[in-house]
């Protein structure tokens, strides 16, 4: 097996639908690796949320059909460290108002549910007739204080556009994402202290915002009649992609 992609499933088995040697005989796993100057990205891809909003296991990933992937990228330095990453939700267009899967969504998360609020907003009534579109909302991003200001989050953003793009082919892509800073769970920078939205962090949303505005992404303020307590504002960013294939 792929020595990266044996890595990232060994950090990722607590939470995998089924054990990596399962994902990988079945099928059940999509990956790529490239790398790119100093860092290797491993880029993989699995089964998550079934129709019916129930997570994948090991019964269900061949026989069953699924309505949501889970896609994660990591960045690995020359000696193999994890130092970076990037994971996100993808699913059609179609199950948009597939209340199961916008149920998980929100309990899986705010930050996710007002993604995909945010796009329902946008693009909702295009998404009814489009042939092929494909949601993308992020669940998480980070890149490791030791290699910051290295393009790092962006040529994981890029990663997985490609990968999406070589999956689903011709497709129009609707992805958002939060422009928080991320927590640490992984590397000398790990910390088991929770995410507290603060007005702290409204410098690194704003540089967030102008970090993304080059990538395609229009940064936009989430007006809520929930505010936040301290005054933050509430950052996202989203962006419409299509790929044609040639």
């Amino acid at each position: 097996m792929n020595p990266y992609l044996t890595k990232t499933l060994d950090f990722l088995e607590d939470i995998l639908p089924a054990s990596p040697e399962t994902l990988t005989k079945t099928g059940g796993c999509r990956f790529r690796t490239e790398t790119a100057g100093s860092y290797t990205f491993c880029t993989v891809c699995f089964p998550w949320l079934s129709e019916d909003g129930k997570r994948i296991n090991a019964e269900t990933l061949a026989g069953g059909s699924h309505a949501v992937n889970l896609n994660i990228v990591f960045a690995y330095d020359s000696s193999m460290k994890l130092c970076a990453d990037l994971s996100a939700y993808t699913f059609s267009a179609r199950d948009m108002d597939n209340t199961a899967v916008q149920d998980y969504l929100e309990n899986e998360s705010d930050w996710l549910f007002w993604e995909t609020d945010i796009l329902r907003s946008l693009y909702g009534e295009e998404m009814k007739h489009i042939h092929n579109g494909i949601i993308c909302v992020y669940g998480s991003a980070y890149t490791t204080k030791a290699v910051r200001r290295r393009g790092l989050f962006r040529s994981c953003s890029e990663q997985l556009d490609r990968f999406l793009s070589d999956i689903y082919g011709s497709v129009t892509l609707y992805t958002a994402m939060s422009l928080d800073p991320d927590v640490a769970c992984y590397g000398e920078d790990k910390t088991d202290r929770p995410y507290i939205y603060s007005m702290r962090d409204e410098p690194a949303r704003l540089l967030n915002a102008e970090i993304v505005r080059r990538l395609g992404f229009t940064p936009l303020r989430l007006e809520t009649s929930e505010p936040v307590e301290d005054g933050s504002l509430l950052w996202f960013a989203c962006r419409k992609t299509v790929y044609q294939m040639i």
